[in-house]
């Protein structure tokens, strides 16, 4: 039995209407007391459950302090968005909207674990939309979706199902020790003969995931070979497998010496204002730079030459430590924070040569703390201190880009939003044998707003695409090169270009990079700058969301995301 707090969808982020941390654990509090009197004489309790809507960390991390004596926190699925919407289905389709909700829900479990509180995480409403669920969702496909999220997040075997009620409440117990019990109440009634039906779309869709993680256990037994990482094959001596190998490519064969050609240099100093001419004369540069190139040396960046030597040295550090240390740190299986090498989504995917570790920097409250390397002793405090700096470089190199093209300077930083993810990626490639069948990176263009990447100081390795041409890039020690992505390239209506770019590999030498980009929230949608569409220049690409999980997509299959949101 349970006592249960009512205002799910006001918890968190709200919907339209939120109530405060505060208020909320003063109601819970209330309900514990009341509980107390009332049970005073009974060994056996209720549990008290708090809901929650919508994951705000901050919110559930002021909630939890003061709630020490809660015994549960339920996470409520609306990720389908309001129970009017139309495209229910299409979303239920798309298998990125189930695979961040299980990121959702782990978040919150790793902030419970991380609180003052004895709460558990417990998987609440699951029929994923709010305010009315109506028709629109009373049927077998959106039960099915319910039951799915439970199957996937609180269990993996679904024993029974139930449909009972005038509103017809969904029960799913699953096989666990407390038999956790799940009830999602639509509003419109569903004739019980559907029932059947719904049960029947319930296990099919239930067979379909676990097709899915046969099929992809069988890939990584095709991929066999990947129980080495690169460094391990080039400490070992080994050729690389047949899945490094680049057999044929769009953009052409691989030369590792290309000619070598002088990208724009820019000295980002001078962008801050319009007042002098040498100001003006810098923001022509930077215009001209990104719509010729998409890339470009960023000099006067303030960071000192020393203190870059010392990022360059921890990245180093990292990669130097045992295997059984980095593996402490190891991303998960479709998971894109860690460390490790590709991920793998298609046996035929040509993988780099190369290991990461990939770090979200911000928003503050989305660190993985765990993830994050506590060897060599200063890794933690460089990275956070880098990352920094290169966030005030980019906020300087967007406002100067909307100065360039006449645009109100906060014009893209407001389409990013005010928790625009921050991504640190540590990049190491080791010396390979065949460094003229094998690349360290793909062909690709960034997924991101914008990339600045610090260059290994010695040995060259990166490639830019102009024109049909591959061009090595030159090491300039202590600039940092500045790369637009995609999201620029949508937001500037195409007047701006993100470039297509690869890294090779080197039969000698290692090579290390630190890349630092920037992307929108992922719910938040971008496009065209409306001022920048007009008669001559109508609108290039369709508004999107999460295009950085379409990027992904494309890079892992060697396609080019920014076609696909073209209009």
């Amino acid at each position: 039995m349970s006592l249960r707090l009512p205002g799910n969808e006001l918890s968190g982020r709200g919907v339209g209407v939120r109530v405060a941390e505060d208020q909320y654990a003063s109601d819970t509090i209330s309900l514990q007391r009341i509980e107390q009197d009332v049970y005073e004489s009974i060994e056996s309790k209720p549990l008290i459950i708090a809901p929650g809507g919508f994951f705000d960390a901050n919110w559930f991390n002021e909630f939890t302090s003061k709630t020490t004596k809660s015994e549960d926190v339920t996470r409520c699925i609306y990720n389908l968005g309001p129970g009017a919407d139309e495209h229910h289905v299409e979303k239920i389709l798309d298998p990125s909207y189930l695979d961040s909700e299980a990121d959702t829900f782990k978040r919150l479990q790793s902030t419970l674990k991380s609180s003052v509180t004895s709460a558990t995480a417990w998987l609440g409403e699951a029929g994923g939309a709010y305010n009315g669920c109506r028709n629109l969702v009373t049927n077998g496909f959106v039960f099915s979706f319910c039951a799915l999220l439970w199957h996937r997040l609180m269990g993996r075997n679904v024993l029974l199902t139930s449909f009972s009620g005038i509103h017809q409440v969904v029960e799913i117990y699953l096989d666990d020790t407390s038999l956790s019990l799940a009830a999602t109440s639509i509003r419109d009634p569903m004739p019980l003969h559907s029932t059947g039906a719904v049960w029947n779309a319930i296990k099919d869709y239930i067979l379909q995931l676990q097709k899915r993680e046969l099929g992809e256990r069988l890939l990584h037994r095709t991929m066999g070979s990947l129980s080495k990482t690169a460094h391990e094959m080039s400490i070992d001596g080994d050729e690389p497998p047949p899945q490094y190998i680049v057999k044929e490519s769009t953009f052409g064969p691989i030369d590792s010496s290309p000619p070598l050609i002088p990208i724009p240099i820019i000295d980002i100093s001078l962008l801050s204002s319009t007042s002098s001419p040498s100001s003006i004369e810098e923001l022509e540069k930077l215009r001209s730079a990104l719509s010729s190139w998409g890339c470009f040396q960023a000099i006067g960046h303030g960071i000192p030459d020393s203190y870059l030597d010392k990022v360059r040295e921890v990245a180093k550090q990292f990669f130097a430590l045992p295997v059984d240390e980095k593996r402490k740190y190891s991303r998960a299986d479709r998971d894109g924070e860690g460390h490790g090498g590709d991920l793998i989504v298609s046996e035929k995917q040509v993988l780099d040569w190369s290991d990461r570790l990939a770090l979200k920097i911000l928003p503050e409250d989305e660190r993985r703390l765990n993830l994050w390397p506590e060897s060599p002793a200063e890794f933690r405090e460089i990275l956070h201190d880098y990352s920094m700096k290169i966030n005030s470089v980019l906020d300087l190199l967007f406002k100067a880009i909307a100065m360039s093209l006449n645009l109100e300077a906060d014009c893209f930083l407001k389409q990013f939003g005010e928790r625009a993810h921050l991504i640190a990626r540590f990049n190491f490639y080791p010396p390979c044998p065949r460094p003229d069948q094998v690349l360290g990176l793909k062909p690709h263009s960034d997924k991101s707003g914008m990339t600045v990447l610090l260059q290994d100081k010695e040995v060259e390795g990166l490639h830019v695409l102009k024109d049909d041409q591959w061009f090595r890039v030159p090491i300039i020690p202590h600039a940092l090169v500045v790369n637009v992505g995609d999201q620029m390239q949508i937001m500037t209506n195409g007047i701006i270009k993100s470039p297509i770019h690869r890294a090779v590999t080197n039969s000698e030498k290692l090579r290390i990079s630190v890349a630092v980009s920037n992307e929108a929230e992922p719910e938040r949608e971008i496009g065209p700058a409306e001022a920048l569409i007009d008669e001559k220049r109508p609108r290039l690409y369709r508004n999107v969301k999460n295009y950085a999980a379409i990027n992904f997509e494309c890079f892992q299959k060697g396609e080019i995301a920014i076609t696909t949101v073209k209009i």
